[in-house]
C-alpha cells in the first residue's frame, strides 16, 4: 500500500508474515525527506531526521507542540506503533465472578511530554516504568473512554498494520460484553 502511495521504493519480504518497504534512490529519499522535515514531532526522531536535511541541505523546522491527537491521523500511526490493546479476565470480588477488563496502552522513550499530552485528550494515566530507562507508559482503562472517544478515532482513523484486526476484535468484544 505505501509503495502504491508513494510510487517509488521495493517490497521485500521478511520471515512468515513480516515484509520491508525499502527506499534507495536519493531523489526518493530527498522526497521523503521534504515530506517529514516539518512533521517530525518526537524529539529523537527529529534527531534521527537532521541527518538526513544535512545530507539534502534541507533546513528541518523543528516541532515543539503535538498535534491535534483526535482531528489528525497522527496518532493512529503511533498506536499502529507501539500501541497495545488487552482483554483480560480478572476476579471481581463484589460479584465473586469473573469480569472482562479492556486497557489500552502506550510505551515510548521520553515520553513524558506526549503522554501528558495524551492524557489531557483522552483522559488514562501514565507513569515512568520501572524496569526500563526513562521510558513511559500510558494506559487507558475506561470503557466510557474507548466508545466516545477512542474507537470512534480509529474508525475515522484507522490502523493499516495487523493491530486494524486487534481494534476490530476490541471493539467487537467491548460491545458484546456491555
Amino acid at each position: 500500500m505505501i509503495k502504491k502511495k508513494f510510487g517509488f521504493g521495493q517490497v521485500t519480504k521478511h520471515g512468515p508474515n513480516a515484509y520491508r518497504w525499502s527506499v534507495t534512490k536519493n531523489e526518493h529519499l530527498r522526497l521523503l525527506c521534504l515530506l517529514a522535515k516539518d512533521n517530525v514531532v518526537l524529539n529523537h526522531r527529529q534527531q534521527q531526521l537532521a541527518a538526513w536535511c544535512d545530507f539534502f541541505g534541507l533546513q528541518q523546522n523543528v516541532q515543539t507542540k503535538f498535534p491535534p491527537l483526535l482531528t489528525t491521523g497522527w496518532l493512529s500511526g503511533f498506536i499502529d506503533a507501539e500501541g497495545c490493546f488487552y482483554i483480560y479476565r480478572c476476579k471481581d470480588k463484589r460479584y465473586k465472578s469473573l469480569q472482562l477488563k479492556y486497557r489500552f496502552i502506550l510505551d515510548q522513550k521520553d515520553g513524558f511530554l506526549l503522554f501528558e499530552h495524551v492524557r489531557c485528550t483522552l483522559a488514562g494515566t501514565f507513569y515512568r516504568r520501572k524496569e526500563t530507562e526513562n521510558v513511559f507508559r500510558y494506559m487507558a482503562q475506561s470503557k466510557m473512554v474507548f466508545r466516545t472517544k477512542l474507537l470512534p478515532y480509529l474508525r475515522r482513523f484507522p490502523c493499516f498494520t495487523k493491530k486494524r484486526v486487534e481494534v476490530f476484535r476490541w471493539h467487537r468484544d467491548l460491545i458484546l460484553n456491555s
